[in-house]
């Protein structure tokens, strides 16, 4: 009867908040916590774990050690977008049963309630003696990855049950995609897993609420949503046809860009070069030197901020809605310098036409006064008026006109079609 009892508790534990303590009462006791705990790990195998140690008379030694999870992010900084990385600090919680440790409670008459020690004061004071203990490891680890052993909080309750808080504290790499930039959104995770013990002998069980981000400090470049963590395992290929596969925690949560910076930096800017060489349009064309520096400044201005946008990005291969849309505006700037280059040429023409028309009609009719009849006569004699040349030249000589209210609205379109989505973001 005992032996399925605590077949059935062991089977249905990782359903369970963390795992229902199945220990018998123990009648162990002592004056204080440090003689109680000296008491308990005598004889103590901390290479033994718990179920193997203390339940295979149960047939349970071959049952795995459920080891609730708990994950408490006290920050989240440095996420950086140039890098791909981002720095967090926070606190691993982890729950488990250790038989060997049970002692008497203060109900049943002991005079320890708790016992509570960091893994410094358990080193020191108890030299070569340690308990067996999984210790998480993050496994996306960019730069550098931090536990500190020896601040490590271990507390053990009568009924054999431990718990022990990890500082943890690195620098991760978080997988990015700046298609939207700066609406991008990404998800970026965590990988804790204890790489010493193997599925079958240790698995992490959730709870409730599992992982928490509890950090009052505001980021100003990022908004940190909620984080969430669900059960996996890492697999190591050992050799041919070997893998070695242990229970892994994966801890999710998603960052969302405030785009207050590249609207100010990037979009704003872009549209105001944009509008110095727009504004050339209504300097008059014979003024040719101020209107090919105003176009020409703007476009090179616009080249060397969408270099300078996307510094704060690493080198990209695909295409971005930032970079789609400074090149937007580049292109309709370079459409402005050639409208110009098209009306000063066509005007040129139009003057070289004339002239040679009126000395033409000097030659062919004296004494008649060339600058009231000569169009007449060109009419009448000549028909260059009708001309395809002449038409096409005279039609381009008109292209400021025209581009004043053309590349207005044009750049109104370009700016609602890029930001039909994306109005209440900025």
């Amino acid at each position: 009867m005992l032996r399925d009892s605590v077949l059935l508790l062991v089977l249905f534990a990782p359903l369970a908040y963390g795992e229902v303590p199945y220990c018998d009462p123990s009648d162990t006791d002592a004056p204080n916590s440090k003689m109680l705990f000296s008491l308990l790990t005598t004889g103590y195998n901390s290479l033994a774990r718990p179920k193997a140690a203390t339940n295979a008379t149960y047939g349970l030694g071959h049952a795995p050690e459920y080891v609730d999870f708990q994950f408490r992010t006290r920050n989240v900084w440095d996420i950086s977008s140039k890098l791909t990385t981002f720095s967090y600090e926070g606190v691993v919680y982890l729950q488990w049963v250790d038989c060997r440790l049970a002692y008497k409670s203060r109900a049943r008459g002991g005079r320890v309630s708790v016992i509570s020690m960091t893994y410094d004061t358990l080193l020191e004071s108890f030299g070569n003696v340690l308990i067996w203990m999984p210790l998480p490891r993050e496994y996306n680890a960019a730069l550098e990855e931090y536990a500190d052993l020896r601040s490590i909080i271990i507390t053990i309750s009568p009924e054999g049950v431990l718990t022990a808080k990890i500082p943890q504290r690195g620098t991760v790499r978080c997988p990015m995609n700046f298609k939207d930039v700066p609406f991008d959104t990404h998800v970026c995770r965590l990988t804790f897993a204890s790489p010493e013990f193997d599925e079958a002998h240790m698995v992490y069980t959730l709870g409730s609420e599992p992982a928490v981000y509890n950090s009052t400090e505001e980021n100003q470049e990022w908004d940190i949503g909620s984080f969430n963590a669900t059960q996996s395992e890492k697999v190591v290929l050992l050799s041919e046809g070997r893998n070695l596969t242990y229970a892994s925690v994966n801890v999710d949560f998603e960052i969302e860009r405030k785009p207050f910076y590249f609207v100010t930096q990037g979009m704003i800017p872009t549209v105001l070069f944009w509008f110095i060489s727009y504004v050339g349009f209504f300097i008059s064309w014979s003024t040719s030197s101020a209107r090919a520096a105003i176009h020409m400044s703007a476009i090179l201005i616009l080249v060397n901020h969408f270099r300078n946008i996307f510094t704060k990005l690493p080198v990209i291969s695909y295409q971005t809605w930032m970079a789609d849309y400074i090149v937007a505006h580049l292109a309709v700037t370079s459409l402005h310098m050639i409208s110009f280059a098209a009306a000063y040429y066509s005007n040129e023409k139009l003057n070289e036409f004339k002239k040679q028309a009126i000395r033409e009609f000097a030659n062919s009719i004296k004494g008649v006064d060339p600058d009231s009849d000569y169009i007449e006569w060109i009419k009448e004699n000549t028909g260059k008026m009708h001309s395809t040349t002449y038409k096409v030249a005279v039609f381009f000589s008109q292209l400021d006109q025209i581009s004043e209210i053309t590349f207005l609205v044009v750049i109104v379109v370009v700016n609602a079609i890029y930001l039909k989505d994306h109005v209440r973001d900025i």
